[in-house]
């Protein structure tokens, strides 16, 4: 698989002797990495409207996946969570209201996303003695939880968490589509 972002802003510093724009440390520092911060320069790309090297990066993350879409966002996490939780809101599956089943350990935009759009989560507790950031959803635990309450519109889960744990996110798709 190609690395179309870093392919050129590594070739980007190979060839730019002088840097005349931002950001204002101009490619040197303190750090050691201040080269690779670039803004917006010819073929740099825009994210806001991808048409080559992060629509190329873009399209190398949706195969990696296999998502439908992959799209990078310029407002960090947060903001993406808000996004997804928009979306997923607007296209849910018919038959269902405002409730989303949520890991406990979910980050707070989440809770300030939910909010915002009026959307009840129904938390997914993890097991005693567990860490509450780690949070592991079994699938057995996920099953459980599916069978009692409103059904939701969808699950929201951290992983990898806040202490690197990585959950079977493939075993919980599984009960998910069952």
């Amino acid at each position: 698989m190609s690395t179309p972002i870093c392919d050129f802003v590594l070739g980007y510093c190979e060839s730019v002797l002088l840097r005349l724009h931002m950001p204002g440390h101009k490619g040197r520092g303190e750090l050691g990495c201040e080269a690779l911060d670039i803004t917006e320069v010819p073929g740099a790309d825009d994210l806001a409207c991808p048409e080559g090297v992060i629509l190329e990066s873009e399209e190398n993350t949706t195969e990696l996946f296999g998502s439908r879409h992959s799209f990078y966002c310029t407002g960090g996490s947060s903001q993406c969570v808000k996004a997804m939780l928009h979306l997923a809101y607007l296209f849910r599956p018919e038959g269902t209201g405002n409730c989303i089943l949520a890991a406990r350990n979910a980050h707070k935009s989440f809770l300030h996303g939910c909010a915002l759009l009026g959307l009840e989560p129904r938390w997914l507790y993890p097991e005693a003695g567990t860490p509450l950031c780690s949070c592991p959803v079994s699938p057995a635990a996920l099953e459980r939880a599916l069978q009692t309450g409103e059904r939701p519109f969808a699950i929201y889960i951290t992983s990898p968490d806040y202490l690197g744990g990585v959950q079977d996110i493939s075993a919980l798709a599984e009960v998910c589509h069952r």
